[in-house]
């Protein structure tokens, strides 16, 4: 799209994430219902710590901005915690965003579209898990002038698969929710930034080059797109 003169735009208009929800509205949970071995209320229970964990992780300002993962950590499995701090420390986790120092949130919440699912499967052991994947994209829209769609919008496209075990079955400490994998990919993304494990607009007198990712266009903000990308950072 040709800008024309003098026109600014907002900061996801002209973008798919113009019909997105808002910040935790925008998690979309099925409903509880019995799944293997895990009752309805069971079901319920961790699908409301999966939604907990992901505006921990994507939406509150102590991990975007101040790098806290205290409130994070703590929604994990005792046992869980050791490696995903460990994970967390790690420049190009796909867990949690960050936001880099150079760059600042708009005042407008992020958006987001996605779906979150449930199923009885079995761990790498062959002990049952109750898997939960959430799929989401998320638009982060930072303060400065668009002069064309969603140039001031980061797009995060995330896949993450939390597990829960029968709590009867295993020991105290690894009663909860594990993270037992995570991919994404980020668009508009200053690669600068996201090799360092942060997030801000790309911009060309930053960061010479193409844009990474611009052949994706519009199918960036699409959650059933493949995480599987080329011209990445």
């Amino acid at each position: 799209m040709t800008p024309a003169a003098n026109r600014v735009f907002g900061p996801f208009e002209g973008t798919p994430a113009e019909k997105f929800a808002e910040g935790a509205n925008a998690i979309v949970l099925p409903k509880g219902v019995k799944t293997g071995a895990w009752s309805a209320d069971e079901v319920s229970h961790d699908l409301g710590t999966v939604k907990s964990a992901l505006i921990a992780s994507h939406l509150d300002h102590r991990v975007l901005v101040s790098g806290d993962f205290a409130g994070f950590l703590a929604l994990l499995a005792p046992d869980s915690r050791a490696e995903s701090k460990k994970r967390l420390a790690e420049a190009k986790q796909a867990l949690v965003v960050r936001v880099d120092a150079g760059a600042t949130l708009a005042k407008d919440q992020p958006r987001l579209s996605g779906v979150t699912t449930v199923k009885a499967t079995k761990d790498d052991d062959g002990r049952p898990i109750l898997q939960i994947t959430t799929n989401y994209v998320w638009a982060y829209p930072f303060q400065g002038q668009s002069i064309r769609p969603g140039e001031r919008v980061v797009v995060v496209h995330d896949e993450i698969r939390w597990g829960f075990y029968q709590a009867e079955k295993v020991t105290r400490s690894s009663a909860g929710m594990w993270v037992n994998r995570s991919e994404d990919y980020k668009y508009n993304i200053d690669c600068g930034a996201a090799n360092k494990g942060f997030i801000k607009p790309y911009t060309p007198m930053a960061d010479p080059g193409p844009n990474p990712g611009t052949d994706l266009g519009d199918s960036a903000y699409d959650p059933t797109r493949s995480l599987d990308i080329r011209g990445g950072c």
